[in-house]
């Protein structure tokens, strides 16, 4: 709902949709953490949400006071600190080998990863590591033909967690993984 209200304000210029999306976003900050996520869906609901906070603070951020870009970076500095540590342990999917570079959890992490780490500035490991492995999933999720190994549902959602990120990395001027 945050991104619909959101674009919608940036295309029609209305900006009652980005002050009704910050209203919302500042709502998710203040009632959950990344412990919430983590409960969740484990380290896919903090890749996602690590991404999901990372574009409202980029899209929403001329709309929100200094008080309320603050709340929602201490944020995303939780989320993208216990991505990163979670990914260095070198467990699941934080091992860089091509059974797990290939699978969807890879880049739904690593994409959550590197966008909280372009989103703040900061931590300039964090987008490299996620540009590594989420180079990975590009390289090692498709067969010879092109095909995901995984299916076109399961790669829609890794290319969820990818393609904002990659976009994001290029933009910022930080490399191009595609």
């Amino acid at each position: 709902r945050v991104s619909t209200l959101a674009l919608t304000g940036m295309l029609t210029g209305d900006t009652r949709y980005c002050e009704h999306a910050v209203d919302m976003l500042l709502s998710a900050v203040r009632q959950t953490d990344v412990a919430d996520y983590e409960k969740f869906n484990g380290h896919l609901a903090v890749g996602d949400g690590g991404h999901a906070y990372s574009m409202a603070y980029d899209w929403l951020w001329p709309y929100m006071t200094d008080e309320e870009r603050s709340l929602v970076r201490d944020e995303i500095r939780s989320f993208g600190t216990w991505l990163y540590e979670w990914s260095m342990r070198g467990r699941g999917y934080g091992a860089f080998i091509p059974q797990n570079l290939s699978c969807n959890h890879n880049a739904v992490h690593h994409g959550g990863l590197g966008l909280c780490s372009l989103a703040l500035g900061e931590n300039p490991e964090w987008y490299r590591r996620a540009a590594r492995f989420v180079r990975g999933y590009f390289e090692h999720a498709r067969d010879e033909t092109g095909y995901n190994y995984e299916g076109v549902g399961y790669y829609a959602y890794g290319s969820w967690g990818a393609v904002p990120f990659g976009v994001a990395l290029k933009r910022a001027g930080k490399g191009d993984i595609f």
